[in-house]
């Protein structure tokens, strides 16, 4: 009996001992902690000149009782109020730049146009803009009024396009007047095109006079131009526009021929539009003008039209022809992935000549 008595004495003593042990190490280790963290907040108040209330110890914390339940939990630290003591920066990590404000007037509109801008923040100065023009009538003449005082061909164009996007109709006597009357070509192609960008049924009307009307090669290019495809569905307005370019590629002057050609390979689609390009490197005299038509074609338009891959075939065969003129078609055939074996072989001999 006394012996079981001695060795629980002996087993009490072990477990106080050991629970003073764990004790004093987590007081030392609580100490050393508190400590570290009071450095680190000198040092972060003397870089940033901050001022706080008095500091307390944490490292003369009193020691927690074996009975309380916060014994784990780590000090209260006295901090400096939020106003006081701003958010460190992560080292090397730029914040981002504040958005931009929406232009307001139509000289601020005009100059964010000329500007590259991130996709969504483009996207969404857009629809505000959308949404003031469709309500503000005094701002859409103030831009429209722009376009005529525009500095450079380059903002002419971009804020022609624009008001002809957002506007529609709204742009279009605008956009008709500075094709008639601006003493700049280019800005009154410019303005033709944008009336194109229109798209509505009144537009395309316009867009089909002046094809009917204008004698300039430039000016007929233009009107086709800015026809574009969506017409191209629709066989009378077809019939006119192949119309007007088979009278500039009957012209006496190579330039304009070459021109219409050119328009009609923009857009030729269709096997009657092919047969008109493939009739035209045929017979066409002019040798540069050739070439010049020769060089816009492509693998893809001759994988199209057998009837143009034909003709330039035929050229690329004919002994008579001058070599450069061969050069060229060689050169167009290679391009394509439906070449025979003999064309093949024929157009290697040829470069190796």
């Amino acid at each position: 009996m006394l012996k079981r008595r001695e060795a629980l004495l002996v087993f009490g003593a072990v477990l106080l001992f050991g629970g003073c042990l764990v004790l004093a190490l987590l007081w030392r280790a609580e100490r050393d902690r508190a400590s570290r963290l009071e450095a680190e907040l000198a040092t972060l108040r003397a870089r940033r000149g901050v001022t706080t209330a008095p500091e307390v110890s944490l490292a003369s914390a009193p020691l927690p009782s074996m009975s309380s339940p916060t014994l784990s939990a780590a000090p209260t630290v006295p901090v400096a109020p939020a106003a006081e003591m701003p958010i460190a920066e992560t080292p090397g990590v730029e914040p981002p730049p504040p958005a931009a404000p929406a232009p307001k007037t139509a000289a601020e509109i005009a100059a964010w146009l000329q500007q590259a801008h991130e996709d969504e923040e483009a996207e969404a100065v857009q629809e505000e803009l959308r949404a003031r023009l469709a309500n503000d009538p005094a701002l859409r003449n103030d831009l429209l009024g722009l376009l005529a005082s525009a500095a450079t061909e380059e903002e002419f164009q971009v804020l022609a396009w624009f008001l002809a996007s957002e506007l529609g109709d709204l742009a279009f006597p605008a956009l008709e007047r500075l094709y008639t009357s601006h003493p700049d070509p280019a800005r009154r192609r410019a303005a033709l095109l944008a009336i194109g960008a229109i798209g509505s049924e009144p537009a395309r009307r316009y867009l089909l006079d002046v094809l009917r009307t204008v004698r300039s090669d430039e000016g007929r290019v233009a009107a086709v131009e800015a026809l574009g495809y969506p017409w191209a569905a629709r066989a009378s307005e077809a019939r006119e526009v192949v119309g007007a370019l088979q009278e500039m590629m009957a012209s006496r002057e190579p330039g304009t021929r070459q021109e219409g050609a050119l328009a009609l390979l923009s857009w030729a689609h269709r096997p009657e539009h092919a047969a008109l390009v493939a009739d035209y490197l045929a017979r066409e005299p002019d040798e540069v003008t050739r070439i010049c038509v020769l060089q816009t074609l492509n693998g893809h338009a001759l994988a199209r039209d057998p009837q143009v891959f034909a003709a330039v075939r035929r050229i690329f065969e004919d002994p008579a022809a001058a070599r450069t003129l061969r050069e060229v078609a060689a050169g167009v055939l290679g391009d394509t992935e439906v070449l025979d074996d003999d064309l093949a072989k024929a157009i290697e001999r040829f470069w190796n000549e």
